[in-house]
């Protein structure tokens, strides 16, 4: 059981404006159990969630509109992948790990206009939006050994994520690029 401190950056979305960078920080979890082959190999797979929360601002002077946007995003990772082990002595290891990650995510996309012709006037409209990808993971990590079947962990991961949402409305999204990092910190327990 990891508890995972992610910072999803370079986020971009693409619809009829261009709207690059977005950084987020956030906690998730993920759960991960495996199968060690021999003291360099392991099996193993990875359960976890992020969520992103983008926020930005469109001006159009000509036509002096305002958008507010704003678009939550729910990603669940299922990663079954292999661990590349290096002991260190018997109570450290590091390892390098590679995983194919299934991604399905869910996201709620909301704009508000604000247009400053005339009578100030202001409309809002929400869509939610799904979609999915297979995309590799890639990581290292530490363990330390530090009872007979407990090890705390510490692991950092990388999985660069492209989605083209589909929705019920008409809207046309040319796609949303998101890098997620992970920084892990957790307990393995181990059976015998």
């Amino acid at each position: 059981l990891h508890l995972s401190i992610r910072r999803q950056r370079q986020m971009c979305i693409r619809d009829s404006y261009n709207q690059e960078g977005f950084d987020d920080n956030d906690l998730g979890f993920a759960i991960n159990g495996g199968y060690r082959l021999n003291d360099n190999l392991a099996l193993n797979l990875d359960m976890s969630y992020t969520r992103g929360d983008a926020r930005y601002n469109i001006s159009d002077n000509e036509e002096l509109i305002d958008y507010s946007n704003s678009m939550n995003i729910d990603s669940f990772y299922i990663t079954p992948g292999v661990n590349l082990i290096y002991p260190i002595n018997t109570d450290f290891e590091v390892y390098a790990k590679l995983g194919l990650s299934i991604v399905l995510t869910d996201a709620e996309y909301t704009q508000k206009t604000h247009e400053q012709t005339g009578l100030f006037t202001s409309t809002s409209t929400t869509e939610t939006m799904k979609d999915w990808d297979i995309t590799a993971t890639m990581g290292f990590g530490g363990q330390w050994n530090f009872g007979e079947n407990w090890a705390a962990t510490f692991e950092y991961t990388f999985t660069q994520v492209h989605l083209q949402p589909y929705t019920n409305s008409g809207n046309d999204y040319s796609g949303i690029d998101m890098d997620t990092q992970n920084i892990l910190v957790g307990l393995r327990y181990r059976f015998n």
